[in-house]
């Protein structure tokens, strides 16, 4: 018996019908444009909402391109979508044997866009701005890196499943080479295409921190001039958090290399002077790792700083900077008593607007109790004070620093006492 072969149609723009032919693609262009600009101002708009609680949600030079362009592929890929549905969903021609899969291929579409929808929302929905809006949760998620493949293969399968059931029905093999390289040349476009940069949430972001960003870029350039130190991008990055995992392990690496018997290198000091000038906070996940200090206190304690001081001679940078680190602890604990005085209006007034500034490493909460850890530390404070005098390796690095000698260390018991 005679085998009888079917040759499929060729598919042309008479059969689709040249109306319907120009209005979808004008109807796939638009939704390609707008569903990119949605992922754009959407991005931005979650990275400027999740700043609020946290810290802001940085992209470096290799993840922002990479999902511009991943959300550039599906926008487009939405957009060929809503060009087929338009093209297939009543085609002209004597296609009878073929409606039925036409008909299924138009389905399949129709759902492959709803699902993507789906995602939209919900990637836009209060889920992930819980996320990463999380105080103990490390910004940098870095998918990119987990998932290299999986962000490449979802528009190449979306793309072939668009085509799979026409391709079917037609000869329709230049078609999708036509859309594949079309379809290359609108993602390079749409990943170029940006309605809201991320230069206006790092603007206002900035803006939030202004004082606390320019105090860090003035002491790592003072550190690069005076000692030729220059702190890495990342080290710069993780002092520029307050809130995420990556400023609490930078804390805790810090603390760990006083506490060690070994000597601290000079770039370490400065970063421990420049984290307790920042009154940086531990988040709630690390602060168990602190079981040993106090409840508040992150930061080296004055007897570690000591014994750095009898490790490096008298004039020595290291020196210099291991006082001022001490002078610094002196003045947060001082600013810690005026905020205990302030908060329960024993202490000076507010300025002429009302503002009362506190220390952010007591946004948590500041209870009485913590008083005898004030007490501890002023306590830690005078040993290492009256220590200095006593030993005459440390009369030099006192002369550069008369008035260490002269602070006034009050005791936290006489707030109690009131």
């Amino acid at each position: 018996m005679e085998r009888l072969r079917l040759r499929k149609p060729r598919l042309t723009r008479k059969s689709i019908g040249l109306t319907k032919f120009w209005f979808g693609i004008g109807a796939g262009l638009f939704v390609a444009v707008a569903l990119n600009s949605f992922f754009s101002v959407g991005m931005e708009l979650m990275r400027l909402v999740t700043s609020i609680w946290s810290d802001l949600w940085d992209l470096d030079e290799l993840e922002r391109p990479f999902y511009q362009y991943f959300f550039a592929s599906v926008s487009y890929l939405l957009g060929l979508n809503i060009a087929l549905s338009i093209w297939f969903g009543r085609i002209r021609g004597n296609f009878r044997g073929h409606r039925p899969a036409l008909r299924t291929g138009w389905l399949m579409n129709q759902l492959s866009l709803w699902v993507v929808i789906l995602v939209v929302f919900r990637y836009c929905s209060l889920v992930p701005i819980l996320v990463f809006a999380m105080p103990d949760v490390n910004n940098q998620l870095r998918l990119i890196d987990s998932y290299p493949f999986l962000f490449g293969l979802i528009p190449m399968v979306f793309f072939l499943q668009s085509w799979h059931i026409y391709q079917k029905c037609f000869r329709a093999g230049r078609w999708m080479l036509a859309s594949l390289l079309l379809g290359m040349l609108i993602i390079f476009l749409l990943g170029r295409f940006l309605v809201v940069g991320p230069e206006v949430v790092n603007r206002e972001y900035a803006g939030w921190y202004k004082e606390e960003f320019e105090y860090i870029a003035a002491q790592t350039s003072r550190a690069k001039f005076l000692y030729g130190i220059e702190y890495t991008r990342e080290t710069i990055s993780d002092l520029k958090k307050f809130y995420s995992i990556r400023s609490a392990i930078q804390m805790h690496g810090v603390s760990q290399a006083f506490e060690q018997d070994h000597p601290v290198s000079l770039d370490t000091i400065i970063l421990a002077r420049m984290i307790i000038d920042l009154q940086k906070e531990m988040p709630w996940e690390f602060k168990w790792e602190y079981a040993g200090k106090p409840t508040f206190w992150y930061y080296p304690l004055p007897h570690e700083t000591y014994r750095q001081l009898k490790v490096y001679p008298g004039n020595s940078p290291e020196s210099r900077e291991l006082m001022e680190l001490l002078l610094a602890m002196y003045s947060i604990r001082e600013n810690t008593l005026k905020y205990y005085d302030i908060m329960y209006g024993k202490g000076p007034e507010p300025d002429a607007d009302g503002n009362r500034e506190f220390p952010r490493f007591l946004s948590n909460g500041f209870y009485p109790e913590q008083l005898l850890y004030l007490d501890l530390l002023g306590w830690d404070l005078e040993n290492v004070r009256d220590s200095m005098k006593l030993r005459e390796e440390f009369i030099e690095i006192r002369a550069l620093y008369p008035q260490w000698d002269s602070l006034n260390i009050s005791p936290a018991r006489d707030l109690q006492l009131r």
